[in-house]
């Protein structure tokens, strides 16, 4: 019976997502067109094309993408006029700049000789591909093999997933920099360390990204020197060879970068996941402490061999901290980097929901906060169908506002799977 019923769950997902990418189309794009024309702005084209243009005036015309010139070229395509800092409404306007390590622009090179439409088409599949590649990739390092249909679900409601669907509408890069943590992983688990650390530096292009799973990884290997050390080679070299490229391209850059970076932290807001749950006043002292046990957490388990399920596990609650604490991830798109702790979760399901009454109250909870979007999109959809010509309302983004409520519930999680074992270095 049971066979039976896993036989059609990869049917369940494909009618799921097609109603939350008919909500997508038919619902969500139609409101953010409205919101943009009550602003008096042009349609947002997407995360993709400050990276785009200034990767194109770099490599083209051998102008400085961090420069105020390009950045208002930038603007005008995004606000019709670049903006004038004196001027409060555009103060309070994300200043799309090239905010991004000089050294992204090596990965997007190919298309600098691209158009923009052109460009926006094969990122997209390139993002969906590497999705795809993802899951396949934190299944492996997890020595999970579920059976055939399980995976097709996975990747079905991945890819029509809140963080996928704001990911792909944008365009974010992100998704790209949970590839390249995929790939890190499953290369670590393969034991080609030296591969590993390349595709750990890669995941450098987005900063905010890569912070806590380059420091943990880099305090593993401390852990076993002679083993490890292959790892930190293959980071270091390849980050030397990117941020070598890079000055050749753009002689100092790495000043012009920092300074964007501050720029950045005002224009982009620094507020956290935890913000958005606690005072401000309270947050900041919460974050901290989470992240110094965080910090004592990993030293105590530099040793932990990486043929052990315990390091994975201990992997995917480092990502589940960063979206959590460091302020630059509140946006939901960087949940791409939750896909490892959900895959854990759904390994140990038994395990958790044997875990007592008030673990097994939190299941039930993260099921209903993870799954809601795919019950509301279908319902939205036929609303807004039979509600023809009325105002759209901020109503309509609900399947993706339950997604702040992911991250805390997945993080106590993974916390039970450990408090589960006592031996944590072998989790099975």
């Amino acid at each position: 019976m049971r066979l039976f019923q896993k036989k059609y769950l990869p049917g369940i997902a494909l009618l799921l997502a097609t109603g939350m990418w008919l909500y997508v189309h038919q619902v969500l794009r139609p409101y953010e067109r409205e919101r943009y024309a009550a602003l008096g702005q042009p349609e947002n084209i997407g995360d993709l094309y400050p990276r785009w243009y200034g990767t194109r005036e770099l490599l083209l015309h051998g102008r400085d993408p961090y420069s105020a010139a390009v950045s208002g070229e930038i603007q005008i395509a995004y606000y019709g006029h670049a903006l004038d800092p004196k001027d409060p409404v555009d103060r309070e306007r994300d200043e799309q700049r090239f905010a991004y390590p000089l050294y992204a622009a090596l990965l997007l090179a190919p298309t600098a000789w691209m158009s923009f439409a052109a460009t926006q088409t094969v990122l997209r599949w390139t993002l969906v591909s590497a999705t795809i590649l993802s899951v396949l990739l934190w299944l492996r390092a997890l020595r999970w093999r579920p059976w055939l249909p399980i995976v097709l679900t996975v990747v079905l409601l991945t890819l029509s997933s809140p963080p996928l669907v704001q990911g792909l509408g944008l365009q974010q890069l992100g998704l790209l920099v949970g590839f390249f943590l995929a790939s890190c992983a499953a290369l670590l688990a393969s034991g080609s360390l030296l591969a590993a650390g390349c595709f750990l530096a890669f995941a450098t292009i987005k900063p905010q990204l890569a912070l806590l799973p380059v420091l943990w990884l880099l305090l593993w290997a401390t852990g076993d020197w002679r083993a490890r050390q292959r790892l930190v080679w293959g980071f270091a070299g390849t980050m030397v060879i990117l941020a070598g490229a890079a000055q050749w391209l753009s002689p100092g850059w790495l000043p012009r970068f920092v300074q964007g970076l501050f720029a950045y932290t005002h224009y982009a807001g620094m507020s956290s996941l935890l913000d958005f749950y606690l005072s401000p006043a309270l947050a900041k002292p919460v974050g901290l402490f989470a992240l110094l046990a965080l910090g004592v957490a990993c030293f105590q388990w530099r040793r932990e061999s990486v043929a052990s399920d315990g390091f994975f596990l201990k992997f995917a609650l480092v990502l589940a901290v960063s979206i959590l604490v460091l302020p630059p991830l509140l946006p939901p798109f960087n949940q791409v980097l939750l896909l490892p702790g959900f895959l854990a979760v759904m390994r140990y399901w038994n395990t958790l929901w044997n875990g007592g009454r008030g673990i097994r109250a939190v299941c039930a909870l993260g099921a209903v906060v993870v799954f809601w979007p795919w019950l509301a999109a279908p319902l939205l959809v036929l609303r807004h169908t039979l509600a023809q010509g009325s105002s759209l309302s901020r109503m309509w983004l609900s399947p993706l506002a339950m997604s702040f409520g992911v991250p805390p519930l997945l993080l106590i999680l993974l916390m039970q799977l450990f408090k589960e074992r006592g031996d944590q270095r072998r989790i099975v």
